[in-house]
Formats: C-alpha cells, sequence, structure tokens
C-alpha cells in the first residue's frame, strides 16, 4: 500500500516530487550554476561521483553545460529558468510540477523544455504544470483541468475544453490564438493550433 505523502521522509518526499517555482530566483542560491544542481542531488544522496556526474547530465540536457563555472545570478531569465529546471532533473523524481515553465523564456528555451517534458512523460513520469499559457496547452497536453472558485471546474482534453466555449469565457482564459484567427474568417471549429488547423482544412 503506497504512503501518504505527509508520512514519508524528506528524502522518501523529494524523490516524489520535484517542484520549480514560477519566478527561478525564488530558489537559486548557490555560487555556481554547477553547484546549484549538485546541492539539489545531495539532498538525496552522498555519492560525490554520482552527484556530479548527475549535475552535468542535467545542465547538458537543459543546454548549460558551458555555464557551469558562472553565477547563476549572471544568465539571463530564461537560463535561469532552465537551471531550476535542471536542479529537478537531476535528482529524477516521478512526479514533476512546474509553476508557469513558460513563463519569460525565448523561442528556443520553449522549444527545448518542451520536448523535455515530452521525454520525461514518455520515460513514464508524471508531468504537471500550472500555467495561463493556453497555446501551449492546447498543442502539447493530453490532459487538463480548470481551477474555478478554488476547485476544479473542468477536467478533461483540451479539445473538449476549447469546444465548451461558455466556459472558456467564464473562466476567464484565452483560447489558443489560431482559433481566433480562424473564427474571424468565419470558421468556428475547434483548434488545438497551426497544424491542427491544417490537418482538418488540408483537402478543402
Amino acid at each position: 500500500m503506497e504512503k501518504n505523502f505527509n508520512d514519508l521522509k524528506p528524502v522518501e518526499k523529494l524523490l516524489k516530487v520535484g517542484i520549480t517555482f514560477q519566478n527561478p530566483d525564488d530558489q537559486l542560491f548557490n555560487p555556481t550554476v554547477q553547484r546549484e544542481v549538485e546541492w539539489s542531488v545531495a539532498q538525496v544522496m552522498d555519492d560525490h561521483d554520482t552527484i556530479t556526474r548527475r549535475a552535468l547530465a542535467a545542465l547538458k540536457r537543459v543546454g548549460l553545460d558551458d555555464k557551469t563555472a558562472e553565477s547563476p545570478y549572471d544568465l539571463s531569465l530564461s537560463e535561469r529558468k532552465l537551471l531550476s529546471v535542471a536542479t529537478v532533473l537531476a535528482v529524477d523524481p516521478a512526479i514533476y510540477l512546474f509553476d508557469e515553465p513558460m513563463m519569460s523564456l525565448d523561442w528556443e528555451s520553449r522549444r527545448k523544455l518542451t520536448a523535455i517534458f515530452h521525454q520525461l512523460a514518455d520515460s513514464g513520469h508524471q508531468v504537471v504544470t500550472i500555467t495561463h499559457d493556453m497555446d501551449w496547452v492546447a498543442a502539447e497536453f493530453e490532459s487538463v483541468y480548470v481551477m474555478e472558485h478554488g476547485k476544479f471546474g473542468f477536467a478533461g482534453s483540451p479539445r473538449e475544453l476549447f469546444s465548451d466555449h461558455e466556459l472558456v469565457q467564464r473562466v476567464g482564459l484565452l483560447p489558443p490564438r489560431i482559433m481566433d484567427i480562424a473564427e474571424s474568417l468565419g470558421d468556428s471549429q475547434t483548434y488545438l493550433s497551426v497544424n491542427d488547423y491544417y490537418q482538418k482544412n488540408r483537402d478543402v
């Protein structure tokens, strides 16, 4: 029988759920990029060689392996966001919880992080994000939960969500931009991405 999360030991909790904050500056405090990631791994193991190896592998995965000796606060905001993700990747918990992971990222960082999330999901991890980026949600996620007045007001697929225009308007979400463009052309169907629009209309 699986233990209640509150009954887990501290190390077990870290291996169960890894969290990154919306603002990476709220969780970065070590003198160098490499030390930042090593500190996280050191909370769950004590073998120095393994700690270093996992830290460097995580930094390479997010594209920061050439900045190991730099101060986290000399990085750009996008790079600091990626560094915060690396601190969790190196620990490799069962569940990943990301708070607004796409906020303030440049396009290349968004692409890289999205690919990492898919890799995590494909390898059996549970990936949970808190986000207001509906274009990203529509294009990349299988399941969506919408909060309304502190409770879950919706649970289902992105297509089901954006097909419910009354709900989307009521909770203050913006539909994917491709839907706005299509609607301006007189097409009120539900589209999740440009590719989705193309697939549905290529034979028209």
